[in-house]
């Protein structure tokens, strides 16, 4: 549904600001070719909706403080911000930094134009937004949070902070820089690397080449390694030299106004991949696709024909590299998903014994079928029940 949203309002605003349907449908479809939305679309990851709300909310926020009387554009904007912040805390880490970013172009304008009352209105606005955002909305997390561990943010920051990052992470980016990884991440053959587990070391390869035999089976929902997908270090190139032409002509001919839009969420956007460390792994870093999304706009409302040539070609790749993800989704996850059906059903109203680990959420389908069950560090005859290293003791599983 989110993804059918994102194509209607993306053809809509598009074709409401330059009339042309085309232009407004090709941009739609590259807005839906964003990868992690397909690796995550038969599981219940998260990462691949708030790339979407993120996406969104750029756009609207953008339009808003171009146009700050706009009530369609501000009510959109503080759903969205609302929506981003309670998905997870990395919602609301992306939803602040951009918005801050063209809020801080907004602030400047405006006391240079010396119009305050709209400036101080808007602040006021936002900062009552965000208060229900996370005091009323966000109640059960943030506030309970700080009821219970002094730090509203628990347990991503603070003293009692979990690093879930490190431990999945190549064991190669141990010692690298944010941007040393980011360039392993974006430049290597598609892997799912990490210390844990599957240790190896990212191997670079030339844009456009791929290995398929050891690539396809690394797609998954959460890749680490090459994560947009197997084409997508050349796809980026493209885009980014796009994107740096853009600019640069557009300060050649001092057009700094038109440089806004695109300007600051590709200044944060490469901000982040040389400050913000878990920006390498792609679910975490929905921005990183954006930059394809910009090229793909930039050359879509040039006036140059030419560039309408070369952004179907950047479409298509797009395109391309998405299909390649959805096709190894279904073709590996709509069986894993029968099988682990099958193997709740067989256990109905019958007591397991589970080994301790994988994914504590399973629980939850266990007590949905009526599966009593009993946990142990060591188990027997172990028995896969679930993808994700959940796993129970075969002889027990007839026992009432």
């Amino acid at each position: 549904m989110a993804v059918f949203t994102l194509f209607f309002v993306i053809t809509y605003l598009i074709n409401k600001i330059y009339q042309k349907k085309l232009i407004a449908i090709m941009l739609a479809i590259g807005a839906c070719t964003f990868p992690i939305i397909w690796q995550q679309i038969f599981c219940l990851y998260l990462d691949g909706f708030i790339g979407i709300i993120l996406l969104l909310l750029i756009i609207y926020f953008y339009l808003f403080i171009k146009n700050d009387q706009n009530k369609e554009y501000f009510l959109i904007s503080a759903s969205l911000i609302i929506i981003i912040s309670n998905i997870k805390y990395t919602g609301l880490f992306y939803a602040g930094i951009f918005c801050l970013g063209y809020y801080i172009y907004y602030l400047i304008n405006k006391i240079k134009n010396k119009d305050y009352k709209p400036l101080i209105k808007t602040t006021v606005l936002f900062a009552i937004v965000l208060l229900i955002s996370l005091l009323i909305v966000g109640s059960n997390s943030y506030i309970k949070n700080l009821i219970n561990k002094g730090n509203p943010l628990y347990p991503i920051v603070g003293k009692d902070k979990v690093d879930i990052i490190t431990p999945q992470q190549p064991q190669l980016f141990v010692n690298k820089s944010p941007i040393e990884k980011n360039f392993y991440s974006i430049f290597s053959y598609t892997a799912n690397y990490a210390t844990t587990f599957n240790q190896g070391t990212p191997k670079l390869k030339i844009p456009f080449t791929s290995n398929m035999n050891n690539e396809l089976p690394s797609i998954v929902e959460d890749t680490r390694v090459g994560g947009f997908g197997i084409y997508f270090s050349g796809i980026f190139i493209i885009s980014i030299i796009v994107i740096i032409v853009y600019i640069i002509s557009k300060i050649k001919n001092k057009e700094y106004e038109k440089l806004i839009f695109i300007g600051i969420p590709f200044i944060i956007t490469v901000l982040l991949m040389f400050f913000f460390n878990e920006s390498w792994w792609a679910r975490y870093s929905p921005q990183t696709y954006f930059v394809v999304l910009m090229a793909l706009f930039i050359l879509l409302t040039s006036k140059i024909k030419k560039s309408y040539i070369l952004a179907t070609i950047l479409l298509l790749l797009c395109s391309f590299n998405s299909v390649i993800i959805f096709r190894q989704m279904v073709k590996t996850k709509i069986p894993n998903s029968g099988q682990t059906r099958t193997n709740l059903e067989n256990l109905e109203n019958k007591t397991i014994t589970l080994k301790k680990g994988g994914f504590a959420g399973v629980q939850f389908n266990l007590i949905d079928h009526n599966i009593k069950f009993k946990i142990k560090e060591k188990i027997k005859n172990e028995t896969p029940l679930y993808i994700g290293k959940n796993y129970y003791e075969k002889k027990s599983s007839t026992k009432n």
